[in-house]
């Protein structure tokens, strides 16, 4: 293409070896996108008409989108880029959400167009709804990640260019290699996604409880997505005990 990437992916990409954090993250990713991708071929057979579930649907479709063109962009080493498609993430995440609670309003956001979809809902009018409906979940970590990627890849920041220096505070022009940054934006992408593709699961389950439970009808993948969330997720003393009482004498 119009840079060469080459170099940077051959370090990037010793990180995806089996037994590795960086192949972990890439197959946590993965699993999402292939729960995703089947649901929505699934259930998009049975729209009928309804706005929210075709939505809900498209959004689905749109963070795995977003979801492999940012593991495309941190393993070329395009920092912000690969920051502003985690940022989408997060935005269809909020919007996957907001339909669960209020899918009378698909009709309105699909029909919507430019300044008028803006404005009716935009990420902080969104969000100030989800804050105010005890049972919406995910509204804070959502918020984090939208705020802190719009920052560094969606605008043009001291932090987000600071992406592009070196410790030295040497400037560098097109992509670079950070094994270290491209741990942490892997574990970031996984960790988001994850939140991101159970709360999709959550709102197609909800706008069609006719359909067989998607735990039940995708168990391989659903347990996969599952079991990742659980992935160095943090030990508390209840683990502990838990841990001892199934543990054979």
């Amino acid at each position: 293409m119009i840079l060469n990437e080459s170099a940077i992916v051959s370090v990037h990409h010793a990180l995806l070896a089996n037994g590795s954090l960086g192949d972990a993250y890439s197959r946590a990713g993965l699993g999402c996108v292939q729960l995703i991708e089947k649901v929505a071929r699934s259930r998009g057979r049975h729209i009928n008409g309804r706005a929210e579930i075709a939505v809900v649907l498209d959004l689905g479709a749109r963070m795995v989108n977003s979801c492999g063109a940012a593991g495309r962009l941190i393993l070329c080493g395009y920092w912000s880029p690969a920051a502003h498609q985690c940022r989408d993430i997060a935005e269809c995440h909020q919007l996957v959400e907001y339909f669960r609670l209020h899918p009378e309003r698909a009709a309105d956001w699909l029909n919507a167009t430019g300044k008028t979809r803006f404005k009716g809902f935009k990420f902080g009018n969104v969000q100030t709804i989800l804050l105010n409906t005890p049972s919406a979940k995910d509204v804070g970590d959502v918020k984090v990640a939208f705020d802190f990627y719009s920052n560094v890849g969606s605008h043009p920041s001291i932090e987000g260019l600071s992406l592009h220096m070196t410790a030295d505070g040497i400037k560098n022009i097109g992509p670079t290699a950070n094994p270290k940054r491209f741990l942490v934006f892997a574990a970031d992408l996984w960790a988001y996604m994850t939140r991101a593709t159970l709360r999709f699961v959550d709102t197609v389950e909800h706008l069609m409880p006719d359909h067989p439970k998607i735990a039940t009808e995708f168990r391989y993948e659903f347990a996969v997505v599952l079991g990742w969330q659980k992935f160095l997720s943090p030990i508390d003393a209840d683990d502990i005990t838990n841990w001892i009482a199934a543990t054979p004498a």
